[in-house]
């Protein structure tokens, strides 16, 4: 529990979990790396800007 807050929990990664969350995040990049490889910077911010508004719109329609 939250010391000043009992209606919140603090959660915690273990060492476990902090060793995963790295690995991930390394295995993320690469898949990043793969998916844009040959795009521009700005067609990689064009794609990125696309799909934020894909979201937007499917986040919308579930309201």
């Amino acid at each position: 529990m939250h010391e000043t807050d009992k209606r919140s929990y603090r959660v915690f990664l273990t060492k476990s979990g902090r060793d995963y969350a790295t690995r991930i995040a390394a295995i993320m990049h690469q898949a990043d790396a793969t998916a844009t490889q040959g795009m521009s910077k700005e067609e990689q911010e064009t794609l990125r800007a696309g799909l934020r508004r894909v979201i937007a719109n499917i986040e919308q329609e579930e309201e």
